[in-house]
Order: structure tokens, then C-alpha cells, then sequence
């Protein structure tokens, strides 16, 4: 059998976290401070509470069906828990997706050996991609 292509995964493989949890309270610490400043006042003790209850009931739903929804839905599902219902899709949820995103790559590099081997393989073979993450506006 004749290999065409390579798939790789994202995290732990070609990016690499700085440590595996570091980023999580720094990163919901800025989309919580976001959606302060865009008017939704919830304590951030109450909202980290409610988010970890989200995430990981997504987590566990995830592990049966192999899929992930997007961070929005998430933070969507938060509010929602907490009384304020915003769409998933609009521009208070998507800037705290970012907000979230941006201090969470300060925490992650590139693996050199990874950029190695990408650029070994690059031209002999098609290369892609394969993750579960569900920021794919974190995108190097």
C-alpha cells in the first residue's frame, strides 16, 4: 500500500501546551472580563462554576459521539444556565470566544521536531489536519 497522505492532530502533537492546565483560569479569567465590559454581570466565581459544569457535561457527551460543538456553544450554554440568553452566533459570544483565544495562545508553541517533519514531508505527501478542538479560530 502506497502512503498519499499524513494526518496529524493538533495539540500534543504539533502545538504544544505550556502545561496541561496553566491556561484555563488566565484564559476564562479574559472572556470573563470581555463580557463584563459588554454588560453581562455575573460574579466570575458563579460564572467559572457554571462553565466547568458545561464543559465537562459536553465532555462527556462528546467521548459517545466523537464530536465537539464549538467554544460558543459553550460559553452560549453558560449564560443560558445563568439567565441570559444570547445566541451562540452573535458578537458578545464570538469576542468572548476570542477574548478566551487569545490569552490561551500565549500558552502554546510549536513543537520544532513537529516543524521538522512537516517540512521533511511537505511535497512528498498531502498533509493535513485532524483535531477535536473546538476554537478553530486559534489557527496558526
Amino acid at each position: 500500500m502506497q502512503v498519499e497522505a499524513v494526518l496529524f492532530d493538533l495539540f500534543d502533537t504539533l502545538l504544544l501546551l505550556e502545561s496541561s492546565e496553566a491556561y484555563y483560569l488566565p484564559s476564562l479569567s479574559k472572556l470573563h472580563e470581555f463580557l463584563v465590559k459588554n454588560g453581562i454581570n455575573v460574579p466570575f466565581a458563579d460564572f467559572s462554576r457554571v462553565y466547568f459544569e458545561v464543559r465537562d457535561k459536553f465532555y462527556s457527551e462528546s467521548r459517545k459521539s466523537l464530536e465537539e460543538p464549538h467554544f460558543n456553544v459553550r460559553v452560549s450554554q453558560t449564560l443560558r444556565r445563568l439567565g441570559i440568553k444570547l445566541s451562540f452566533s452573535g458578537p458578545i459570544i464570538k469576542g468572548a470566544t476570542m477574548a478566551f483565544a487569545e490569552e490561551f495562545m500565549s500558552y502554546v508553541s510549536v513543537d520544532a521536531e513537529a516543524l521538522d517533519v512537516l517540512q521533511k514531508l511537505h511535497g512528498k505527501y498531502k498533509l493535513g489536519l485532524v483535531s477535536n478542538f473546538a476554537i478553530p479560530e486559534c489557527g496558526w
